[in-house]
């Protein structure tokens, strides 16, 4: 009797009886991570900071909250790496645990006093504008796309008034003038109304009743975190963009990562039609609840008053023995001097409230 076949068919059903219990052990041995990325007083969050699993080599970046998340980490000790722009970089272990999540907070700042690598600052000022510009060249970085960011910290040290005005401190944008303010932009040479605009991610109509460009003048610098301008979209991003999308990024609590206090106020002196501008802003925000509850309200006013001399000429058809064409042609008869006076007022309120159901889920109400 031959007993070959019936021992290949018990083989087989020994395998594939085996394979389930070989992959919920697998599935036992993998656990997850997530954690925070902060600055050196556990405040504000770091967003764009590279994370590293130093025992596998996966990298994952934080995403606006400062956040991060490994899904699948093998079990036992372990340990990863952060590096950000502007500070040296920083490990940390984490004990994984099968089948469990583990919890890592990493804060970053300049090495400890006696480092050869330590920078002393006295003004927080300075430190401040360091922070908010490494922030955006590592949000720059760690983009899946081709992304230039223009920060708060930034746009406060020009005298920029509106959205339009600020984004063209960036490369490739070209700016159209109405009055001598900044209205609408051009992404690497195409038309204004090739662009896709958002406020926070959620697209924003056209203020015209012919074309769909939408004007950046009525939106006030004071009420901004950032402007994010994306020249290549991914497939998260809606298509309707040839030039680019321009997304306006309101300011919120969580990305500041405590109380925080803003103020401003600018002072000028039009001589042309010799009148005053002036503008002022207001803005307090705070974190709640142990860091889950966070709201941020922001208000501002501009108000402009700008002149400017043109000459309207009058043109009627020439007359006289010298004209032997037909139709004679347009010669102009009269020049008039116009003086122009345009008032500008600009109100912005902005309100941001966002609560962190879990570490991947947050609810969030905006209203601008």
């Amino acid at each position: 009797m031959n007993l070959l076949p019936t021992t290949n068919l018990i083989s087989r059903l020994l395998v594939y009886l085996l394979l389930p219990c070989s992959f919920l052990a697998a599935q036992s041995a993998v656990g997850s991570i997530s954690g925070r990325v902060l600055d050196a007083a556990g405040r504000t969050p770091l967003a764009g900071a590279h994370v590293t699993l130093d025992l596998t080599g996966e990298q994952v970046s934080t995403d606006a909250r400062g956040a991060f998340v490994f899904r699948s980490a093998p079990a036992g000790p372990q340990s990863i790496t952060v590096s950000y722009l502007g500070f040296p970089e920083a490990k940390q272990r984490v004990d994984v645990v099968a089948a469990q999540p583990a919890t890592a907070l990493v804060t970053l700042g300049l090495a400890p006093a006696g480092a050869d690598d330590t920078l002393q600052l006295d003004s927080f000022v300075v430190e401040g504008i360091r922070e908010g510009q490494a922030r955006v060249l590592n949000q720059q970085r760690t983009a899946d796309n081709l992304k230039n960011i223009v920060a708060a910290d930034a746009i406060g040290q020009f005298p920029d008034t509106n959205a339009a005005e600020a984004a063209m401190r960036l490369p490739g944008i070209n700016v159209a003038r109405d009055q001598g303010e900044g209205k609408f932009i051009g992404i690497r040479g195409f038309n204004s109304q090739l662009n896709n605009v958002t406020l926070n991610g959620v697209q924003a109509p056209s203020s015209r009743n012919a074309g769909r460009e939408v004007a950046l003048d009525l939106v006030p610098v004071d009420n901004i975190a950032s402007i994010e301008i994306t020249k290549s979209v991914t497939p998260d991003q809606d298509a309707t963009a040839l030039g680019g999308t321009v997304n306006i990024v309101t300011k919120n609590a969580f990305a500041r990562g405590g109380r925080s206090f803003d103020a401003s106020l600018r002072l000028g002196y039009n001589d042309l039609p010799q009148k005053w501008l002036y503008s002022g802003s207001l803005g307090f925000g705070d974190v709640y609840r142990s860091g889950d509850l966070g709201g941020f309200v922001s208000a501002s006013y501009f108000n402009s008053e700008r002149g400017s001399h043109s000459v309207q000429g009058v043109f009627n058809p020439a007359t006289g023995p010298a004209v032997t064409t037909a139709p004679a042609p347009l010669v102009m008869t009269q020049a008039n001097l116009i003086d122009n006076t345009v008032r500008r007022s600009r109100y912005g309120l902005t309100t941001d409230l966002d609560y962190r159901l879990s570490a991947d889920t947050t609810a969030y109400l905006r209203v601008g």
